[in-house]
């Protein structure tokens, strides 16, 4: 199955049916592996992504499909390493503060203004590097421009997240995969966050409903609670006895790039039409979903190619000297100094 890869116009569904793929393995195998990598039903994604996750997952390591759940919420994961991080290389992060407005100048982005009357010029600084999504950039552009144009080829693929507390438990599985369901996934928090960030004496889950179709979408979030909870019922008759005491619906419209076979060719690379103008995101082109992994392959991406671009004599001894610091940061971080000197030298 893997030793050809899909045509660039071909969905999941075409190419499944093409490898003579029975009902039964797509029901209970691809498709919800395809929802669950690309936010996208198997009649709209692309087959030329979904068999880079295949070709990384099944004929990967065994590593490579491990679940790796946070106890903590992201922002208290990532966030204070990060600041940390970008402290000790000389950068300085500024919070709540939003992109204003980007200024072109023949092939450069000269300057960089904020809603709060900020602003940061080019000749202050080398590159400029965006980590916006794709519909936010866009807006940012100017009209005539390549960039501007591939973003909005870019459609968005939704997904909605019922938060909601009960007030005995109903399983001991951290995460439930659902079948014949509008209701994809069941993370049980109380199984995998840590105590003081739940609601005790309730017990707290997670549904999940991706890429949902309109009729779902529209819906009130007392009727999407409606459903989610009617689904649970059926599909783990134990939660019957259990009371649903609150829930909260979090609606992300634009949670994923939507991947079809269209789309999929206007993700840009790093480079833009503009000199000193750098990009990354999970939408660029790294090959990969829009998932956490390529994000981080994107940023690497981006990282690379201002490497590449930036002259050798601003590489100083005072640049050296960062690298050192920054070594030593993930050394703190991330475990021991042999672990980090391999990821380190192997990125």
């Amino acid at each position: 199955m893997l030793h050809e890869k899909p045509s660039e116009r071909e969905s999941v569904s075409d190419w499944l049916r093409r490898k003579k793929q029975s009902v039964s393995l797509i029901r209970s195998l691809w498709e919800p592996l395809c929802v669950a990598a690309l936010n996208l039903s198997i009649e709209q994604a692309s087959a030329e992504l979904f068999y880079s996750v295949l070709k990384k997952t099944i004929l990967g390591k065994r590593k490579d499909l491990s679940l790796i759940f946070s106890r903590v919420g992201l922002s208290e994961l990532f966030s204070n390493e990060f600041e940390r991080l970008i402290n000790a290389c000389g950068g300085k992060l500024f919070f709540r503060t939003s992109v204003w407005s980007l200024e072109f100048e023949e092939n450069y982005l000269k300057s960089i203004k904020t809603v709060d009357g900020k602003e940061f010029a080019s000749d202050s600084v080398d590159y400029f590097l965006s980590a916006l999504p794709w519909h936010i950039l866009g807006s940012l552009l100017p009209k005539e421009s390549s960039l501007r144009k591939n973003c909005e080829f870019i459609e968005q693929s939704p997904i909605l997240s019922l938060y909601f507390w009960v007030d005995r438990p109903f399983t001991d599985q951290p995460v439930i995969g659902f079948l014949d369901s509008p209701v994809q996934w069941l993370f049980s928090r109380n199984l995998i966050m840590d105590k003081e960030l739940l609601s005790f004496p309730f017990y707290s889950y997670v549904a999940v409903i991706s890429a949902p179709p309109k009729n779902i979408l529209s819906l009130s979030s007392k009727e999407v609670e409606k459903i989610i909870w009617k689904e649970v019922n059926r599909l783990i008759p134990r939660s019957i006895e259990s009371k649903l005491c609150g829930s909260f619906l979090f609606k992300s419209l634009g949670a994923t790039p939507k991947f079809d076979p269209t789309s999929l060719k206007y993700r840009p690379h790093p480079q833009t039409e503009w000199k000193n103008f750098v990009i990354a995101g999970d939408w660029t082109d790294t090959g990969l979903p829009a998932t956490i992994e390529g994000a981080i392959l994107s940023g690497k991406k981006a990282a690379r190619l201002i490497d590449s671009l930036t002259p050798l004599s601003k590489l100083t001894l005072a640049g050296i000297s960062k690298e050192k610091k920054f070594k030593n940061i993930l050394l703190q971080s991330l475990g021991s100094r042999k672990e980090v000197e391999e990821q380190y030298n192997h990125s």
